[in-house]
């Protein structure tokens, strides 16, 4: 897919969110220059949102079909909030497991070795988690040792037989 955004004011890149209705799966892809290509998509249904900073598009509907290329063009529109950063999930939804709203975190600029210092724990991150989680997202996630093994427990199935089938 082979798309385009554009943008009342001036944006260094924006987030496009591809959620697939059918299959509950949200792929995320960045604009360079306005545009975006999305590869290796599932046929289905769609829904498209583009997030800029204090940038957002309405959600636009895109049905993909084995073998095609479709091609989508979103307009984004001001925010209420011209510091809003982009987000998949609205930050009034935003709640951790005991249902207290997130914190809102600082955002600090940091290198890539500041931030996965070189050993066993980026390794196993570079090549199982960054792939679909990204490089964003584990800096901002806060957790004890405990949380992070629960969390891995949860992505490997560790626990998926006990749940009731």
């Amino acid at each position: 897919m082979n798309s385009s955004s554009t943008a009342p004011k001036a944006f260094k890149a924006a987030q496009v969110y591809l959620n697939n209705v059918d299959k509950h799966i949200t792929y995320m892809v960045y604009t360079a220059g306005g545009a975006f290509r999305a590869v290796a998509l599932f046929p289905g249904n769609y829904e498209v949102i583009v997030r800029g900073l204090g940038l957002e598009s309405d959600p636009q509907k895109l049905v993909v079909k084995a073998g095609e290329n479709p091609a989508v063009n979103v307009a984004m529109h001001a925010t209420a909030d011209p510091n809003q950063y982009p987000t998949s999930v609205p930050p009034v939804a935003t709640r951790s497991a005991n249902g207290v709203n997130q914190v809102e975190w600082e955002l600090v600029v940091a290198s890539y070795d500041e931030i996965y210092p070189p050993g066993t724990g980026r390794d196993v991150l570079e090549k199982l988690c960054i792939h679909c989680h990204g490089e964003n997202y584990f800096p901002r996630q806060q957790r004890s040792a405990s949380g992070w093994r629960f969390g891995l427990d949860h992505m490997m199935g560790t626990h998926l037989n006990e749940r009731d089938k």
